[in-house]
């Protein structure tokens, strides 16, 4: 039978400032019927990078995230560190051993916040152990937590402290009902490693934390959307880029939008895109409208549970359909309109069992093709053209015998919907070579068949002169508007 609980004399001892999750822990405790007191202290108080304020602080202008469990909470004041039953330290430099029950946290083997901040700013979670102190330590309790959002630091601290809290009370819970409590001993490379934590968590903190808000406040590759009113013929049709300016899509930069797919009905100027919120690091399809030579701005309208990125919307029959990218799940879905523009439902699975990206559908001599750029395991998916073609959108389709059609990092992966002028299809392919989108070009189909596949450049084009991007992978035009995306350099905040 378990022996019943008594109520313990606890003290919690912090360098200052006291964390809010630190009072909570503290409140929990009392609420559990315990009596706590609050020792911060001050003598043994630590330097902590200012850095990490700051970049808590950019996170929640970027993000619109702040840590609750770590925020400071000016109201705690020390208490008198009288004898305690069970002492829980939560200081950077834990005291050395003594006779009372001591616990202690700690992150990959190490204590103090300096340790969490450098596993978390690694984008990975830490294993978590809390150890009865002394000569001979013991862990008691460990656990592993999940991170929703590994890149974003306020998040993280939140949820691996709220963890951590669990744990402790779990502890004090344990040996208030007098279990025994020793579970295995800590092993001799993580003692000496917890003895000396404070300069092993530092060491590199300062170089990730500098990193970290250099990425946050100026994005080194930022895709934004721009267009322009065509006068004449578009780029498709001319080979190159006109003499005019072109607007842009508003942007925050909290997120970027790329892939602008235009699509008109009805009298309005629809642009379908994807959105890429920097705190989720998942793609979904957003949507925005041209109205009266101004963009709206983009709203999300469609996520999946993975991601979605480069949205060929297009018309069969009377419905509107959309192949979105979705590479990461291994195969090219299709979705229906239902109803245009807001609602999208899942009509059925294209091809199965393959890492396509940017899938577009042409239509030509009788059947549907879909470009798309493959990829086997461990290739890239930027230099290598893919074709699948089926008698019918809805038929079975069937993957070209040559796959990979195509080879060149300079004019495989598509970058926005072909055109079809009588017996001529132009389609637009990214170039690839220098980086990522690095440019645009423009090839015609010379033989498409199920049997053999061939295309002639006719166009290999830079970012539009003048936009100040680093480069441009998407080209697409409807009614009177064309679209691109462009990649540079961002500022966030």
């Amino acid at each position: 039978m378990a022996n019943a609980a008594r109520p313990l004399s606890i003290a919690i001892i912090t360098n200052p400032p006291p964390r809010q999750w630190q009072m909570n822990l503290a409140s929990a405790l009392r609420s559990a019927g315990h009596s706590v007191t609050h020792v911060i202290d001050a003598a043994r108080s630590v330097e902590r990078d200012g850095g990490v304020e700051l970049l808590l602080e950019f996170e929640r202008l970027a993000y619109g995230a702040g840590s609750d469990a770590f925020a400071q909470d000016d109201r705690a004041s020390s208490e008198s560190n009288a004898s305690s039953d069970l002492s829980i330290d939560l200081r950077e430099q834990p005291a050395s051993a003594t006779d009372e029950m001591r616990l202690i946290p700690l992150f990959d083997g190490a204590p103090g916040e300096a340790a969490l901040i450098s596993v978390l700013m690694d984008a990975r979670a830490p294993e978590l152990a809390i150890v009865r102190w002394g000569d001979e330590p013991h862990v008691l309790a460990e656990g592993l937590p999940a991170l929703e959002r590994r890149n974003v630091l306020a998040l993280g601290l939140d949820q691996v402290l709220a963890r951590t809290a669990d744990l402790l009370r779990q502890c004090v819970s344990r040996f208030a009902n007098g279990e025994q409590m020793e579970r295995r001993a800590l092993s001799p490379a993580l003692r000496t490693r917890s003895r000396s934590a404070a300069v092993f968590a530092a060491k590199g903190l300062a170089t990730k934390l500098k990193q970290r808000l250099t990425d946050l406040v100026v994005h080194p590759e930022h895709w934004s959307i721009a267009f322009r009113r065509v006068q004449c013929e578009s780029v498709m049709e001319r080979g190159e880029w006109p003499n005019v300016e072109w607007t842009h899509v508003p942007d925050d930069g909290a997120r970027y939008f790329a892939d602008p797919f235009p699509f008109s009905d009805n009298g309005r100027n629809y642009v379908f895109c994807e959105e890429y919120p920097y705190a989720t690091g998942k793609g979904i399809i957003s949507l925005l409208e041209i109205i009266n030579g101004r963009a709206t701005n983009p709203r999300p309208i469609f996520e999946r549970p993975y991601h979605l990125s480069y949205p060929f919307v297009f018309r069969r029959g009377s419905d509107v359909y959309m192949i979105p990218e979705t590479s990461s799940v291994g195969r090219i879905e299709l979705y229906r309109a239902d109803p245009f523009p807001d609602r999208w439902i899942f009509e059925r699975v294209l091809v199965e069992d393959v890492i396509a990206s940017d899938a577009t559908l042409v239509k030509c001599e009788g059947r549907d093709w879909l470009f798309a750029s493959v990829a086997a395991e461990g290739a890239s998916t930027w230099d290598s053209l893919g074709l699948f073609f089926a008698d019918d959108l809805f038929g079975a389709w069937a993957a070209h015998p040559l796959n990979p059609v195509l080879i060149d990092a300079g004019a495989a992966r598509p970058g926005g919907a072909m055109l079809v002028r009588g017996d001529r299809l132009r389609r637009i392919a990214q170039d690839c070579r220098s980086l990522y989108g690095g440019g645009i070009v423009l090839a015609d189909v010379e033989r498409l068949d199920p049997e053999d596949y061939a295309q002639t450049l006719r166009a290999v084009l830079g970012p539009p002169p003048g936009s100040g991007a680093d480069g441009a992978h998407t080209l697409n035009v409807a009614g009177d508007y064309e679209f691109i995306d462009l990649i540079g350099k961002k500022r966030r905040i």
